[in-house]
């Protein structure tokens, strides 16, 4: 589901905005503790240009009058801050004083509201003391609103209060915090419906995602909630908050406003345009025709690619004197030179704070997402005990028992760092127990960039792929077309006693998400299993991601060796390689060396580990196979609604875009001909530019992060990057 264009005004009117260099906030611990950096109104900035926002109400977080009249002293630089919710000391006897006193500074005139934590008060009955019952009065008095941030424990107070004071204008945060997460309480049912009940008191729709289960929540826990407040408050005293930036612990902004959205009742205009703004707009007497002038803000350019700030383009300065080409792997040469500064969940945010969601996911290995927080935890928790031993260590013996038992097939293994060097221990393991020297590779598959087999993806004669590589190191490959029985029949018939190994990856996800064709896999197996040849699977990355055994899991055919990276330990470094015991002989004696200072170290083994523990129960391949089935779905009818011929096809874990003519079904790395790779990488560039981070080459990753209301946010930036790009076009 899209995200309705905003109608009429529309206000956020609830955000925060802080720097934890400038004042205390202790309470940015645990859970908390990803919210510790700053958050300026420049990071802001891209969220209300992508959803129209045009004016906001920012919120104090400290207790303490130096933060809001910092906080008003932005709004005279941000003229789309048209209101601050700020902080005095309700049992002062001066709070007259002290509101006269902000509104005598700079931003002054900004002052709507005033707030206290009353919920972080140790006695629930604090808003009943006399000394706050005055200051409540101020607060009427100056003509202000005054948000209630309470939970169930404080609603009783709160309705007396508000009662009360029938005069003073209440905004309740948050719904109250009902306990979402285990779901609600007759103590928060019985409060906020004895709340509601009185004329003087507003809703805000914030903060729910953070009461919900931050890592599963789905519009359906929050529906129940926001239904109450619609039939107890009615539509016009309930207003839309982010709780930006709180909220990105559990959702992105636009998932936040898509959630809301999604699940009100159907809205005409006028209602939609009091909940998203003109109930603010009432409550905190805000005055948008003066305080917002909509040219001084950010516009919503037509993007058709990917721009950079003036802080985009030093730091890219920056990285190309010190790194060459300004990356540490060519690879990331082939998309947009942004630089990145941090990542969780399925969204990554580069140097600016522009947030993206993430299709790209380091090109794959974080399959459970960026820094799953169960598997950090404990990868954490060994490297306390100490990173590398030159020694055999016992979560390394775990690990690979974990691993040999859910793969089923192989007898042992070994550790590495990439699967780049776990290739080159496969090959000479191979050459090792057969006595043979040739390689049998295919066009279009990918097994790391050292010299003896990386090649050309064309003709019969593996040629060099870079400049620097010798011709001299491919004499012993021999390149084919892959998922062609035939042509695979023939050369074994000419080359068979001579093939040391069969090297492939089981399914082509590197290039175009080949499938392998119903019976290849098995004939593959059968006849190098007739010449002796070892064949090898290159499940970098297949392995723990199609299935928890890889594709020799989901194809029922077993190789004879298979290497594992990316997915295995949810994007920390580690690889490994699996098999027969009798291709280990060598390696296990030393007479073929295999080694590695950081192989099996107590970080990779641990990420391992905790990997497989989180995909054990299946749970995982089933949520990212509903999820990544809905999001091919919803690119095709997005690309067809733009009338772009746009082909998607593959798994949904990953799958390969392109513009193919005509869209039909590629099984041949050849049939990549067919596309037209730079206009695909035009449409990345835009689709990169409205916040969906994707690789130009086509490919996409889905991750356990990922969830429906991604998928609904993620509709939403298709739609206006398509529309740009057609426009474009």
């Amino acid at each position: 589901m899209t995200v309705p264009p905003p109608t009429g005004v529309t206000v956020d009117a609830h955000h925060h905005l802080w720097d934890p260099g400038q004042g205390d906030y202790p309470w940015m611990t645990g859970r908390f503790a990803p919210l510790r950096r700053e958050y300026a109104a420049e990071q802001l900035i891209p969220e209300l240009t992508a959803y129209g926002v045009r004016a906001t109400v920012v919120v104090q977080v400290r207790a303490e009058e130096a933060e809001t009249r910092d906080l008003l002293a932005l709004t005279t630089r941000h003229r789309f801050l048209a209101g601050v919710v700020g902080w005095v000391d309700l049992a002062s006897a001066q709070v007259g004083r002290q509101i006269e006193a902000l509104r005598s500074g700079p931003g002054g005139q900004r002052l709507v509201a005033v707030r206290h934590d009353v919920s972080a008060e140790p006695d629930p009955r604090w808003l009943l003391r006399a000394d706050v019952q005055r200051g409540l009065a101020d607060i009427a008095d100056a003509g202000l609103a005054f948000d209630l941030e309470v939970t169930p424990r404080e609603l009783a107070c709160a309705v007396q209060v508000a009662g009360a004071h029938p005069d003073l204008r209440f905004v309740l945060d948050h719904l109250g915090k009902p306990p979402i997460a285990t779901g609600g309480s007759d103590l928060w049912r019985r409060g906020f419906a004895e709340l509601a009940a009185l004329g003087n008191v507003w809703c805000k729709l914030s903060g729910l995602v953070t009461e919900a289960d931050w890592d599963r929540w789905t519009d359906a826990d929050l529906a129940p909630y926001i239904r109450a407040a619609v039939e107890q408050f009615g539509i016009p005293r309930l207003l839309f908050g982010s709780d930006w930036p709180v909220c990105e612990l559990a959702a992105s902004y636009g998932q936040v406003l898509t959630a809301v959205r999604n699940c009100l009742p159907p809205l005409d205009p006028s209602q939609a345009g009091q909940v998203f703004g003109l109930n603010a707009v009432e409550v905190y007497r805000l005055d948008l025709p003066r305080s917002v002038n909509p040219a001084d803000q950010p516009k919503e350019a037509p993007m058709t690619s990917v721009s950079a700030t003036t802080r985009q383009q030093e730091l890219q300065a920056r990285a190309l004197r010190a790194l060459a080409g300004g990356v540490s792997s060519n690879t990331r040469l082939l998309n947009p030179h942004l630089i990145m500064e941090r990542a969780s969940g399925c969204r990554i945010w580069d140097a600016d704070g522009t947030e993206y969601i993430d299709y790209l996911l380091g090109q794959g290995p974080n399959f459970l997402g960026y820094a799953p927080p169960r598997v950090l935890e404990k990868v954490l928790a060994a490297q306390r005990d100490g990173i590398i031993y030159a020694a055999t260590h016992t979560r390394e013996i775990e690990a690979a028992e974990r691993v040999l038992s859910v793969l089923g097939w192989p007898e042992t293994m070994r550790f590495g760092s990439s699967s780049t060097e776990m290739v080159q221990a496969a090959l000479r393991m191979a050459r090792a127990t057969t006595g043979r020297t040739g390689i049998v590779r295919f066009h279009g598959h990918y097994h790391g960039w050292i010299d003896n087999i990386y090649t050309r993806n064309e003709g019969t004669e593996a040629g060099p792929a870079s400049k620097g590589q010798p011709a001299s190191a491919l004499t012993d490959v021999i390149p084919i077309e892959w998922n062609d029985i035939q042509a695979f029949e023939q050369v074994m018939a000419e080359h068979g006693s001579e093939a040391a190994a069969v090297l492939m990856e089981p399914i082509m996800i590197n290039a175009g998400v080949i499938l392998p064709a119903p019976g290849y896999l098995e004939a593959v197996r059968r006849i190098c299993q007739q010449h002796g040849t070892v064949l090898i699977f290159d499940e970098t990355i297949s392995g723990f991601r199609v299935a928890l055994g890889g594709a020799a899991e989901r194809y029922g055919v077993h190789p004879d060796l298979a290497v594992y990276g990316k997915a295995m330990a949810a994007g920390w470094p580690c690889a490994a390689i699996a098999g027969r015991r009798d291709l280990f002989a060598d390696v296990a004696t030393g007479r073929a060396t295999h080694a590695g200072t950081f192989n099996g170290n107590t970080i990779a083994t641990a990420a391992v580990l905790a990997s497989i523990d989180e995909l054990a129960s299946g749970e995982v391949y089933e949520q990212v196979g509903k999820i990544g089935t809905a999001l091919m779905d919803s690119i095709r009818d997005c690309a067809e609604a733009s009338q772009l011929e746009l082909h998607v096809q593959g798994l949904p874990m990953a799958f390969h875009a392109s513009f193919a003519t005509p869209r039909q079904a590629m099984t041949r790395y050849r049939d990549l001909d067919r596309t037209d790779p730079a206009r695909y990488a035009r449409l990345a560039d835009t689709l990169i530019g409205h916040g969906v981070w994707v690789a130009r080459r086509g490919i996409w990753y889905v991750s356990a992060a990922h969830t429906e209301a991604d998928v609904s946010e993620t509709l939403n930036r298709l739609e206006r990057a398509f529309l740009a790009f057609s426009t474009q076009a």
